[in-house]
Protein backbone atom coordinates (compact mmCIF):
# COMPACT_ATOMS: atom_id res chain seq x y z
CA UNK A 1 0.00 0.00 0.00
CA UNK A 2 1.81 3.49 -0.85
CA UNK A 3 2.07 5.47 1.59
CA UNK A 4 1.33 9.28 1.96
CA UNK A 5 3.71 11.87 3.65
CA UNK A 6 1.12 14.69 4.87
CA UNK A 7 2.54 18.49 6.06
CA UNK A 8 0.39 20.70 8.59
CA UNK A 9 0.98 24.21 8.90
CA UNK A 10 -1.05 25.97 11.45
CA UNK A 11 -0.78 28.55 14.21
CA UNK A 12 0.03 25.89 17.23
CA UNK A 13 0.05 27.33 20.64
CA UNK A 14 3.46 27.14 22.67
CA UNK A 15 2.76 24.57 25.10
CA UNK A 16 5.28 22.30 27.08
CA UNK A 17 5.99 20.30 24.13
CA UNK A 18 8.37 23.08 23.16
CA UNK A 19 10.47 22.85 26.07
CA UNK A 20 11.72 18.70 26.69
CA UNK A 21 13.56 19.28 29.93
CA UNK A 22 10.27 21.03 31.44
CA UNK A 23 7.71 18.66 29.84
CA UNK A 24 9.64 16.08 31.69
CA UNK A 25 9.33 17.61 35.11
CA UNK A 26 6.28 18.18 34.55
CA UNK A 27 4.83 14.71 33.86
CA UNK A 28 7.24 12.95 36.24
CA UNK A 29 5.43 15.33 39.15
CA UNK A 30 2.28 14.10 37.46
CA UNK A 31 1.13 17.60 36.46
CA UNK A 32 1.85 18.38 32.64
CA UNK A 33 -1.87 18.16 31.38
CA UNK A 34 -3.05 20.58 34.39
CA UNK A 35 -0.42 22.81 33.08
CA UNK A 36 -1.16 22.47 29.64
CA UNK A 37 -5.11 22.89 29.82
CA UNK A 38 -3.92 26.44 31.95
CA UNK A 39 -1.19 27.26 29.18
CA UNK A 40 -4.18 27.27 26.72
CA UNK A 41 -6.87 29.26 28.60
CA UNK A 42 -4.29 32.13 28.53
CA UNK A 43 -4.66 32.24 24.73
CA UNK A 44 -7.47 33.71 22.66
CA UNK A 45 -10.58 32.16 22.70
CA UNK A 46 -10.50 32.00 18.42
CA UNK A 47 -6.87 30.52 18.91
CA UNK A 48 -7.86 28.12 20.89
CA UNK A 49 -11.27 26.71 19.21
CA UNK A 50 -9.22 26.24 15.93
CA UNK A 51 -6.69 24.56 17.76
CA UNK A 52 -8.95 22.04 19.02
CA UNK A 53 -11.00 22.04 15.74
CA UNK A 54 -7.43 21.29 14.05
CA UNK A 55 -6.62 18.41 16.32
CA UNK A 56 -9.80 17.00 15.96
CA UNK A 57 -9.59 17.12 12.07
CA UNK A 58 -5.84 15.52 12.23
CA UNK A 59 -7.17 12.53 14.31
CA UNK A 60 -9.79 12.17 12.21
CA UNK A 61 -7.61 11.68 9.22
CA UNK A 62 -5.20 9.79 11.41
CA UNK A 63 -7.89 7.15 11.77
CA UNK A 64 -9.35 7.18 8.53
CA UNK A 65 -5.95 6.78 6.86
CA UNK A 66 -4.05 5.01 9.69
CA UNK A 67 -0.83 3.65 8.41
CA UNK A 68 -1.36 5.13 5.03
CA UNK A 69 -0.82 8.44 5.85
CA UNK A 70 2.21 10.32 7.58
CA UNK A 71 1.73 13.47 9.03
CA UNK A 72 3.72 16.05 10.43
CA UNK A 73 2.69 19.21 12.36
CA UNK A 74 4.93 22.15 11.85
CA UNK A 75 4.04 25.44 13.46
CA UNK A 76 3.56 28.57 11.03
CA UNK A 77 5.72 30.80 12.96
CA UNK A 78 8.87 28.84 12.77
CA UNK A 79 11.48 28.83 10.27
CA UNK A 80 9.97 25.56 8.52
CA UNK A 81 6.69 26.94 8.48
CA UNK A 82 7.78 30.12 6.90
CA UNK A 83 9.54 27.88 4.35
CA UNK A 84 6.78 26.07 3.31
CA UNK A 85 4.70 29.22 3.06
CA UNK A 86 7.13 30.42 0.58
CA UNK A 87 7.71 27.66 -0.93
CA UNK A 88 4.33 26.40 -1.73
CA UNK A 89 2.76 30.16 -2.07
CA UNK A 90 0.24 29.88 0.54
CA UNK A 91 -1.09 32.51 3.42
CA UNK A 92 -3.88 30.89 5.10
CA UNK A 93 -3.72 29.15 7.70
CA UNK A 94 -4.12 25.93 8.34
CA UNK A 95 -2.25 24.84 5.14
CA UNK A 96 -2.25 20.87 4.23
CA UNK A 97 0.75 20.19 1.73
CA UNK A 98 0.31 16.66 0.53
CA UNK A 99 3.24 14.78 -0.91
CA UNK A 100 5.24 18.40 -0.87
CA UNK A 101 3.27 18.69 -4.04
CA UNK A 102 -0.26 19.67 -3.50
CA UNK A 103 -1.59 22.27 -0.53
CA UNK A 104 -5.11 22.81 0.71
CA UNK A 105 -5.33 26.22 2.58
CA UNK A 106 -8.08 26.62 4.83
CA UNK A 107 -10.60 24.30 6.40
CA UNK A 108 -11.85 22.65 3.03
CA UNK A 109 -11.86 18.98 4.08
CA UNK A 110 -13.59 17.92 0.89
CA UNK A 111 -10.76 18.97 -1.06
CA UNK A 112 -8.15 17.35 1.47
CA UNK A 113 -9.71 14.12 1.43
CA UNK A 114 -10.28 14.25 -2.94
CA UNK A 115 -6.53 14.90 -2.96
CA UNK A 116 -5.55 12.45 -0.37
CA UNK A 117 -7.91 9.72 -1.97
CA UNK A 118 -6.24 10.51 -5.51
CA UNK A 119 -2.76 9.75 -4.35
CA UNK A 120 -3.92 6.72 -2.43
CA UNK A 121 -5.10 5.77 -5.65
CA UNK A 122 -1.83 6.79 -7.62
CA UNK A 123 -3.46 9.26 -9.81
CA UNK A 124 -3.64 13.30 -10.53
CA UNK A 125 -5.80 15.44 -8.26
Amino acid sequence: MRRIFLEVVANIPATLGYCRSCKLIFRDAGVEDEVNRGILQEYPEAMRDEYFRLSSWIREISALYKESVFIRIIDAASMAGVYKAVRHWFRTYPAFIVDKKHVVSGWDRTRLREILDAHLRNISP
